[in-house]
């Protein structure tokens, strides 16, 4: 199997603008001031690592492009940075854990504001972990610690196929893993995490909100008409 040795600037493999090292870079072989990078894995896989490095060099990953978003996936790891993982997840998934967080936040200052005490701690623990977090980004933090991200990583590697399976793309990747992509409403591609589950989710948390927002309704009714009868009016 031919063998690509390419030499590359070292300035070209730590770029200022990307100070960050992926899981890829262990395939960089450090020679001299320059260094050379060894692939064994045919003239396709070689080039399309080749590019994975030119990117690094030049820039930010751009995720309008399959590569890119891959590139730019592997860099929010390099860096265990969830929340800037988060952008570069499924835009459906994006929307739902917004949705998540808006309905969640909702129910909770209701249940805060109208819920009589007694009922307040059970209620606000049914609302679950999105209480907790400030916004959909952090809420993906919350759920995909370390270990997660390190699941993803594993399947992610230089593309070298794609094809088209409804409104996501499956990638090949020269590790020999598949990666489903979404291509987003703002161009971009974005790795498909759980969407399916968590647009479930935001519904079912939508029709929690109307329920919570009923039940405020009554206790605030009940409390005019408490305040009502413990304050008749006066002729």
């Amino acid at each position: 199997m031919p063998t690509a040795r390419i030499r590359i600037e070292k300035s070209l493999l730590i770029g200022k603008t990307l100070n960050r090292k992926g899981p890829y870079t262990a395939d960089l072989m450090a020679t001299t001031q320059k260094r050379t990078i060894n692939y064994s894995l045919g003239w396709a896989r070689a080039s399309s690592l080749l590019l994975f490095a030119v990117t690094i060099g030049c820039g930010q990953p751009d995720p309008r492009s399959v590569r890119g978003a891959i590139e730019a996936a592997l860099a929010d790891i390099a860096a265990n940075d969830p929340e800037a993982l988060y952008l570069h997840i499924d835009e459906r998934a994006r929307h739902a854990l917004g949705g998540i967080i808006v309905a969640r936040h909702k129910a909770r200052d209701l249940i805060d504001r109208d819920y009589p005490q007694s009922e307040r701690t059970a209620a606000l623990e049914a609302l679950g972990d999105a209480v907790a977090a400030k916004n959909a980004a952090a809420l993906f933090a919350m759920r995909c610690s370390k270990a997660c991200m390190k699941q993803i990583e594993a399947d992610l590697a230089a593309p070298v196929q794609q094809e088209e399976l409804g409104d996501e793309i499956i990638v090949h990747t020269s590790r020999g893993t598949r990666v489903r992509l979404h291509l987003g409403g703002d161009t971009w591609y974005g790795l498909v995490w759980h969407t399916q589950e968590l647009m479930a989710e935001r519904d079912h948390a939508s029709r929690e909100l109307q329920q919570v927002e009923q039940n405020a309704a009554l206790y605030r009714k009940q409390r005019s008409l408490q305040t009502s009868a413990s304050n008749p009016a006066t002729e």
